[in-house]
Parts: C-alpha cells; sequence; structure tokens
C-alpha cells in the first residue's frame, strides 16, 4: 500500500500486532515476566551481561534479548544491565547518562527525533515536542477527536456480540486520533504502520530498514509541506511557528519531530491495549471488581502499565565512569533497563507479580524517568481510559470467546497480543 492510496476498507496488516524483534527465547518461557525478574533479581542490583549474534541480542543471566535500540557494533562485548527500582532512578537521574547512541538506531531512519539529543539541546525541542503533548491539549483532543473516534468504533461491533479486538479495533483507533492530531490521512495507516514495522529490524535486516525509514521520512516531508501551503489546525501546522534559540525548526528536524510524535503516539498505545484487556480477562476477579467500582478504571490502567507494560528494555551510555547502586560502570558502557523487572520489585511493591488493580498507587516505570520520561504518557493513559471505559459499557459481561484460542503477549521490546478473540452479551 502507497501513502497515496485512498480507501474506506482497511486490510489488517499483521506486522502492526507481531513482535518487532526475536523474542522466541523468551516467549517461550512458562511466564516470562516473573521467570526473567526473580532470576535477574538474584544476581543483583546491577548486572553485567554480554552481546550475542554480532551484537543483534544480548545476554543477562542465561537469557537471551533482542537489541533493538543500541547499535549492534556496541554490544559485541560485555554490556551493564539494571534491575532494581533504584537502580533505575541512580541511572537515569545521573548526568553522566546519555542518549546519544540512538543517533546510530532511531535517527538515521525516522530523522532528527528527540531521542538521541541530550540537554541542554534535548530540553530546547522537548518543548517544542510538547506542543501535542501536554494535558492542555489532551484536553482539546477528548471531545473533539478522542471520544468519537472510539464511540465510532465501539458501536460498530456492540450488536455482534464477538470480535477479535486487536484486528477490529486496537490497531485502528490509535493511528486515527493520532493521525487527526498530527494531519496526516488515516487511510496511510498501514502504510506507516510498515514503514515503523521495518524500521525496528536495523539490527536483523538493514536493507529493509534503510527503505523503511526512507520512506517514512519522505512520507512526513509531503506531510509537511502539504501543510505549508494550507495550513490546518493540527500539529504539523502548528510546529510552523515553533522556534528554537530564536531560529525556525528547520526541514530536517521537522520530520524527526513528525515522525517522533507518530512512533510514540501510535505504538505505545495499540501494544498495550491488548495488555490492559488480557490482564483483565485473564484475572476475572479484578475485571469483576472493576465492573463494581468505576473509579478504579485509572487504577486498573496504572496496575498494567506496571505490571504488563509493553517496553521490557532501553538502553543508555556513559559519558563519564558512573557507579550505581555500589557498582562502578565504566565510560562508554551501554547499559541496559530492564523497566518491567523494576516495576516488579520487591523492595517496592508487596507481591509483585500479582495483578491487583486496588493496590496502593506508586509510580512505575513503563514511561521512564528523567529528561527522556516519555512524552506521550498523558495522551497514552488518557486513552487507554476511555477505551476501558468503553470497553465496559458497551460490551457486557465479556469474556474470552470459548471457540478460540486464548492468545499470550509476546515480545520483549514491544509486547502485545496478536489477538483478544471475546464474546459478550447483545
Amino acid at each position: 500500500m502507497t501513502a497515496e492510496t485512498q480507501t474506506e476498507e482497511l486490510t489488517f496488516y499483521s506486522g502492526m500486532t507481531e513482535p518487532v524483534d526475536d523474542s522466541s527465547a523468551i516467549d517461550c518461557l512458562d511466564d516470562p515476566l516473573r521467570e526473567i525478574s526473580e532470576k535477574l533479581y538474584r544476581m543483583g542490583e546491577v548486572i553485567k551481561g554480554h552481546g550475542s549474534g554480532n551484537g543483534a541480542y544480548v545476554n543477562f543471566g542465561g537469557f537471551r534479548f533482542p537489541n533493538m535500540l543500541a547499535p549492534a557494533k556496541a554490544c559485541t562485548g560485555e554490556v551493564y544491565g539494571v534491575v532494581s527500582w533504584e537502580a533505575h532512578r541512580q541511572l537515569y537521574t545521573n548526568p553522566a547518562t546519555s542518549s546519544s547512541l540512538f543517533k546510530g538506531t532511531v535517527e538515521p531512519f525516522f530523522g532528527p527525533t528527540l531521542s538521541p539529543r541530550d540537554p541542554p539541546e534535548h530540553t530546547k525541542y522537548r518543548a517544542v515536542m510538547q506542543l501535542g503533548f501536554m494535558p492542555k491539549q489532551i484536553e482539546s483532543y477528548k471531545d473533539t477527536i478522542a471520544r468519537p473516534v472510539l464511540s465510532r468504533r465501539f458501536s460498530t461491533l456492540r450488536k455482534k456480540g464477538r470480535a477479535d479486538l486487536v484486528r477490529e479495533i486496537n490497531v485502528f483507533y490509535p493511528y486515527e486520533v493520532v493521525g487527526r492530531i498530527v494531519g496526516y490521512d488515516f487511510a496511510d495507516v498501514e502504510f506507516v504502520a510498515a514503514c515503523m514495522d521495518g524500521i525496528w529490524q536495523g539490527n536483523h535486516d538493514v536493507d529493509t530498514a534503510v527503505k523503511a525509514g526512507k520512506d517514512l521520512r519522505e512520507y512526513a516531508a509531503k506531510l509537511i509541506a502539504k501543510r505549508r501551503d494550507d495550513p490546518k489546525d493540527d500539529y504539523v501546522s502548528a510546529l510552523f511557528d515553533a522556534e528554537v534559540d530564536g531560529e525556525k525548526i528547520t526541514e530536517k528536524n521537522l520530520v524527526g519531530l513528525v515522525n517522533h510524535f507518530l512512533s510514540g503516539g501510535i505504538e505505545t498505545t495499540y501494544r498495550q491495549t491488548s495488555l490492559l484487556v488480557y490482564d483483565l480477562l485473564t484475572h476475572p476477579e479484578q475485571l469483576e471488581l472493576l465492573r463494581g467500582d468505576r473509579e478504579l478504571v485509572p487504577r486498573a490502567v496504572e496496575e498494567t502499565l506496571r505490571y504488563d507494560g509493553i517496553g521490557g528494555s532501553t538502553c543508555r551510555t556513559l559519558t563519564e565512569d558512573a557507579e550505581i547502586c555500589g557498582t562502578r560502570i565504566p565510560k562508554g558502557s551501554v547499559v541496559f533497563t530492564f523497566h518491567l523487572c523494576a516495576n516488579r520489585d520487591p523492595s517496592r511493591w508487596e507481591n509483585p507479580h500479582d495483578y491487583d488493580i486496588a493496590r496502593p498507587q506508586q509510580r512505575h516505570l513503563s514511561f521512564a524517568m528523567g529528561p527522556h520520561m516519555c512524552i506521550g504518557q498523558h495522551l497514552a493513559r488518557f486513552l487507554l481510559g476511555e477505551y476501558l471505559a468503553h470497553f465496559l459499557d458497551d460490551f457486557p459481561n465479556v469474556r474470552w470467546d470459548p471457540e478460540a484460542q486464548i492468545p499470550r503477549p509476546r515480545g520483549w521490546n514491544q509486547r502485545a497480543c496478536s489477538s483478544l478473540p471475546v464474546v459478550w452479551e447483545t
């Protein structure tokens, strides 16, 4: 499908829900997040690992993790990992912690996004990105964009009594919402999704990633040119008035910011939505608790983000020697974060491997921490909460489809369920 294609009916693109990395060594475990967390915690708060497959994988504690974010050439030898909540806090708040290694894995494909920048440059461009992500802006999206999209999509299914939610709602509604905010045509959803999927294959299939990145950058450039000729009330048009250091943003930087918005606003939400539904359906006592008390909707969202977030790891490098939780890490080392382990830190959460939507709320790491904390977190939280409200209201007594196989989440860097077969009363 090309970016110019206009169509009413969209064909489901499997790459939207399949793992974007080779997580087969993790997916085969009975309870991956628990088994990995418990093993790595026994090793310490900061642990050592090593690369394999010419840097396409990193190995910690006998587990092989796909490396999707660090340049493969930087991970052929020894690497470090932070496991505990406190180790993550110390890493993210250490001024020697740098995101510059993303210049080799993100910038060549998406363009100059926020990810590879460190302060003070990062701070300046983050202020521009926040034009679309601030709570005030999200408030303006609620009734004009998000609620109409979700209402329409749920209403089309309400009378059916059976659906695969992934293929009929989840993979499309974030594209439609974010697409309207940014200003791209929703008919291009498959094209944009295929580009993002291809980019994430960079450490395995360079040719595919290079082509996908080129296609996405060209698409963003065409969208920017179109909005220059015909400005709208959308994010791209708003960027034209933004300045950094008193100067208008260059075309190259505009492309990177638009692509960052697309990736950050879309991928986090549609994958996390599947995990939200999965966790509630596989813990029916929690679903009943939620049905009886709708005030728990925000808590259910936060508990899923803690218990079953989409992002297993990200990475940083150090510009100086640093000490994290008593472990010295040399300058230039690649340090992998284990958010899904930190979110189950037994020193922070009681019974961390239990899914409990009524547990006392504490900050989790699914949106990271520090200068690079996820800029799309407010939008993601809002969309997940709105989706869950519709899920409860529009699908009475929703449950797993007894005639279908119950799925399991797969993936490590971007976990998700590839299907959600459910039935409900009509």
